[in-house]
Protein backbone atom coordinates (compact mmCIF):
# COMPACT_ATOMS: atom_id res chain seq x y z
CA UNK A 1 0.00 0.00 0.00
CA UNK A 2 1.37 3.34 -0.97
CA UNK A 3 -0.06 5.56 1.78
CA UNK A 4 0.00 3.13 4.71
CA UNK A 5 2.56 2.37 7.38
CA UNK A 6 3.11 -0.10 10.20
CA UNK A 7 3.43 1.79 13.48
CA UNK A 8 6.49 1.46 15.69
CA UNK A 9 6.09 1.02 19.46
CA UNK A 10 6.19 4.76 20.21
CA UNK A 11 3.48 5.61 17.69
CA UNK A 12 1.35 2.64 18.78
CA UNK A 13 1.46 4.06 22.31
CA UNK A 14 0.53 7.55 21.03
CA UNK A 15 -2.48 6.02 19.26
CA UNK A 16 -3.53 4.22 22.44
CA UNK A 17 -3.11 7.45 24.45
CA UNK A 18 -5.86 9.16 22.42
CA UNK A 19 -8.96 8.76 24.61
CA UNK A 20 -11.92 6.86 23.10
CA UNK A 21 -14.86 9.13 22.31
CA UNK A 22 -14.37 12.88 22.05
CA UNK A 23 -11.50 14.91 23.42
CA UNK A 24 -9.58 18.10 22.82
CA UNK A 25 -5.89 18.17 21.98
CA UNK A 26 -3.30 20.77 21.12
CA UNK A 27 -1.10 20.25 18.08
CA UNK A 28 1.31 22.86 16.71
CA UNK A 29 -0.19 25.43 19.08
CA UNK A 30 -3.73 24.87 17.79
CA UNK A 31 -6.73 23.19 19.47
CA UNK A 32 -8.40 20.24 17.75
CA UNK A 33 -11.62 18.38 18.54
CA UNK A 34 -10.78 14.68 18.23
CA UNK A 35 -13.11 11.72 17.92
CA UNK A 36 -11.70 8.23 18.36
CA UNK A 37 -13.95 5.26 17.60
CA UNK A 38 -12.98 1.66 18.27
CA UNK A 39 -14.52 -0.76 15.77
CA UNK A 40 -14.48 -4.46 14.93
CA UNK A 41 -13.96 -5.49 18.53
CA UNK A 42 -11.04 -3.09 18.91
CA UNK A 43 -9.17 -4.34 15.84
CA UNK A 44 -9.89 -1.08 13.98
CA UNK A 45 -9.65 2.50 15.22
CA UNK A 46 -11.03 5.53 13.36
CA UNK A 47 -9.72 8.98 14.30
CA UNK A 48 -10.96 12.34 13.08
CA UNK A 49 -9.56 15.64 14.32
CA UNK A 50 -10.71 19.11 13.32
CA UNK A 51 -9.02 22.36 14.28
CA UNK A 52 -11.47 24.35 16.38
CA UNK A 53 -11.13 27.30 14.01
CA UNK A 54 -11.95 25.03 11.04
CA UNK A 55 -8.59 25.58 9.35
CA UNK A 56 -7.34 21.97 9.45
CA UNK A 57 -8.62 18.40 9.38
CA UNK A 58 -6.86 15.11 10.17
CA UNK A 59 -8.45 11.73 9.51
CA UNK A 60 -7.07 8.20 9.62
CA UNK A 61 -7.80 4.58 10.42
CA UNK A 62 -5.58 2.09 12.20
CA UNK A 63 -5.94 -1.67 11.82
CA UNK A 64 -4.57 -4.37 14.10
CA UNK A 65 -2.99 -6.98 11.85
CA UNK A 66 -1.15 -10.16 12.78
CA UNK A 67 2.21 -8.41 12.33
CA UNK A 68 1.41 -5.02 13.90
CA UNK A 69 -0.82 -1.98 13.56
CA UNK A 70 -1.21 -0.43 10.13
CA UNK A 71 -2.02 3.27 9.84
CA UNK A 72 -4.01 4.41 6.80
CA UNK A 73 -4.58 8.15 6.30
CA UNK A 74 -7.85 9.31 4.73
CA UNK A 75 -7.26 11.52 1.69
CA UNK A 76 -4.13 13.23 3.06
CA UNK A 77 -0.40 12.58 3.11
CA UNK A 78 0.88 9.97 5.53
CA UNK A 79 3.40 12.49 6.88
CA UNK A 80 0.56 14.80 8.00
CA UNK A 81 -0.99 12.04 10.10
CA UNK A 82 2.35 10.89 11.53
CA UNK A 83 3.20 14.45 12.58
CA UNK A 84 -0.18 14.83 14.30
CA UNK A 85 0.06 11.46 16.04
CA UNK A 86 3.57 12.15 17.30
CA UNK A 87 2.91 15.74 18.34
CA UNK A 88 -0.50 16.13 19.99
CA UNK A 89 -1.07 16.87 23.70
CA UNK A 90 -4.40 15.91 25.30
CA UNK A 91 -6.10 18.76 27.16
CA UNK A 92 -7.48 17.82 30.58
CA UNK A 93 -10.50 19.35 32.30
CA UNK A 94 -8.39 22.22 33.63
CA UNK A 95 -7.42 23.23 30.08
CA UNK A 96 -3.76 22.24 30.54
CA UNK A 97 -1.97 19.50 28.60
CA UNK A 98 -2.10 16.10 30.31
CA UNK A 99 0.89 14.65 28.47
CA UNK A 100 3.64 16.12 26.41
CA UNK A 101 4.93 14.09 23.43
Amino acid sequence: MTNARRLDAALRQRLQDLPPGSSTVIHNGQRYRVTRQNRAGGRAIAVQAEATDGSDWISFNAYALDDGIELRPCEMPLETVLEFLAGYSVINNSGRPDKQP
